[in-house]
């Protein structure tokens, strides 16, 4: 997240001292202000973005104004052009179309795009999966929050459906990246996520299934990450563009915040974006 930083700018800082965990070859830790921030090495050539780390989150006991303030100076961008969402669990899109952030209460969805180049775009995750959006045309940018609900309804197609119509950008131009989020070895789910997906989805048992393994008694193990990745493979995203930290949320609660092991105490990581 190399954005200008301001010399005014809040600092948050909370020190870790824990080794921090290896990400796969595309991703890479840096240094922000606050702490350490994840990169995705494919991405960074088309956009400013960043996955934030424990050491930052709006909540869990940090004033969540000087934390978000914090991340849009990084940006270089005052705070009001840092735009989020009131997340939902859904499949909608919202469309960033002025500077300003909305007055008021943020939007009710679950991914946001733009193709403006003063503003940036954030969502927040603690075990859901954070994706990150950029075409090699430098047209537009995305963020989406995908938990098992959004999985489910397929809100990556969704996303880049509305890219193309929108901005014109050809699937096969975009470069996509899976910050940390819980991964298969933690996320255990009951009979009924495995049934919401085929009901949200219409797909077959077959298709879902991939996304599944065997677990104690009736429960799961739900892999979201390759879910989202083979989403975006049929939507028509290249393979080789699809970029996976594969850190997982609850492997590394010394690092991320994990709803899954903390409960609601867990703070929450932001994924950022700015074209």
């Amino acid at each position: 997240m190399r954005g200008t930083s301001v010399a005014s700018s809040p600092i948050v800082t909370m020190r870790m001292t824990s080794a921090l965990p290896e990400p796969t070859g595309a991703f890479v830790w840096t240094q922000a202000p606050w702490g350490r921030v994840l990169e995705c090495t494919a991405l960074a050539p088309l956009a400013t973005h960043g996955f934030t780390s424990r050491d930052l989150s709006p909540g869990s006991g940090i004033d969540p104004d000087a934390a978000w303030t914090a991340v849009a100076f990084h940006l270089g961008l005052p705070p009001g052009s840092l735009h989020r969402l009131d997340q939902v669990h859904g499949c909608r899109t919202f469309v960033v179309e002025t500077e300003a952030r909305p007055q008021g209460a943020n939007p009710k969805a679950d991914a946001l795009m733009t193709d403006r180049t003063d503003v940036a775009l954030a969502v927040k995750a603690a075990d859901c999966v954070p994706l990150l959006i950029a075409d090699r045309d430098r047209r537009c940018v995305a963020a989406i929050h995908a938990g098992w609900r959004g999985t489910a309804q397929q809100i990556a197609p969704a996303l880049v459906r509305s890219l193309q119509r929108r901005f014109g950008v050809e699937a096969g131009a975009l470069v996509a990246a899976i910050g940390p989020s819980i991964g298969a070895c933690c996320y255990e789910v009951g009979p009924e996520v495995h049934a919401g997906f085929l009901e949200a989805s219409g797909e077959s048992v077959a298709d879902v299934g991939r996304w599944f393994t065997p677990g104690a008694g009736d429960r799961l193990q739900l892999d979201l990450w390759r879910a989202n990745r083979d989403q975006l493979e049929e939507a028509g995203v290249p393979a080789g563009a699809i970029h996976v930290a594969r850190l997982c949320t609850a492997c590394h609660v010394d690092r991320f915040f994990s709803y899954r092991r903390e409960g609601p105490r867990a703070g929450r990581m932001l994924a950022v974006i700015r074209k």
